[in-house]
């Protein structure tokens, strides 16, 4: 049986137990981008490891936004490899803090490849693979290379398409981005959108958990390279691009191993429709629909975050 953290507990055990275990097996270092830009990567051992996962991060995340799920990992036997991917965290960003930005969305995805064949090829095989949201689709699109490690895989809410922005269809929004991009305005952020100081109200959040999420409006607060930023025209071109790259029925066709997409039934920030569509087309893959929650399903609340997690843990510990 399984022992999880709860609401009532959650920042005296994070603060007294959680974290201060974490420290004392964790590596922080760098790997080296497509580019030869050094990616900031954080490497956690388990005393006696059965696997890897690595772990791929959403939009305006980081490596520090997923330590109790790294911990349960660990508990689990399984070490843990995750970096800041390009423009969040420790990682470079070629544009300034609060903006987020990409010129291509192959960067992210060409980052993984040398993560997953560089930096965790040195980790305990087997090798699994876990991505949320941006990085869920950053994951789905690592599980079409032929050669790519993993025997299972987890995308959680990935972005395999996002919201229509402001009610408007998704193929106006393309090319008003395209043509600002065109423009010289791709590093402009999207215009109605405001940049992130940390305070952002608990009720408007991706979260049910108000323990989990004010411990994370904590790190942010405390350094601005974890604030996150407001998307420009130009990653909001490159992320619907992936729709169309993930959805393609050969190239879906090639993920082999076992994948269990977990769809947050109010999620805000991405189409759940499009999540059925791809899974539908994968030979080996499963949705599980995670009902009441919200985008980010681990920082549900108790009764919804429990649950998913036995289901991940399991899911990685069956043969």
């Amino acid at each position: 049986m399984r022992k999880f953290l709860t609401e009532q507990t959650f920042t005296k055990a994070m603060r007294e137990q959680v974290l201060p275990t974490l420290a004392a097996c964790r590596t922080t270092s760098t790997f080296r981008g497509y580019d030869g830009v050094a990616l900031h990567l954080v490497r956690y051992d388990a005393p006696t490891p059965r696997g890897t996962v690595l772990i791929l991060h959403g939009l305006n995340e980081s490596t520090e936004k997923y330590s109790e799920l790294i911990s349960y990992f660990l508990t689990d036997g399984l070490s843990v490899l995750i970096y800041d991917q390009r423009g969040f965290g420790k990682s470079p960003r070629q544009v300034p803090h609060g903006i987020s930005h990409i010129d291509r969305f192959d960067e992210y995805l060409d980052d993984a490849r040398c993560c997953m064949h560089g930096p965790l090829r040195q980790c305990p095989a087997p090798y699994y693979l876990f991505g949320h949201s941006m990085g869920g689709a950053v994951a789905a699109l690592c599980a079409m290379d032929a050669d790519h490690p993993f025997s299972k895989i987890v995308l959680s809410s990935p972005m395999i398409q996002t919201f229509r922005y402001r009610g408007l269809p998704p193929s106006l929004v393309r090319t008003l981005c395209r043509l600002i991009r065109a423009l010289g305005g791709g590093k402009r952020k999207i215009w109605f959108l405001t940049e992130p100081d940390g305070n952002e109200p608990f009720e408007s959040s991706s979260s049910l958990s108000p323990a989990r999420y004010a411990a994370y409006g904590e790190v942010r607060r405390a350094d601005q390279d974890y604030l996150g930023g407001a998307v420009t025209y130009s990653w909001v071109a490159e992320a619907m691009s992936v729709l169309r790259r993930a959805t393609n029925r050969k190239a879906a066709g090639r993920i082999r191993v076992p994948l269990q997409l977990y769809s947050a039934e109010n999620d805000a920030l991405v189409e759940n429709p499009a999540q059925h569509k791809f899974i539908r087309l994968l030979p080996k893959g499963q949705l599980i629909t995670v009902k009441g929650s919200k985008h980010e399903i681990y920082y549900a609340s108790d009764d919804i975050l429990h649950p998913y997690l036995n289901s991940v843990l399991d899911f990685f510990k069956q043969p």
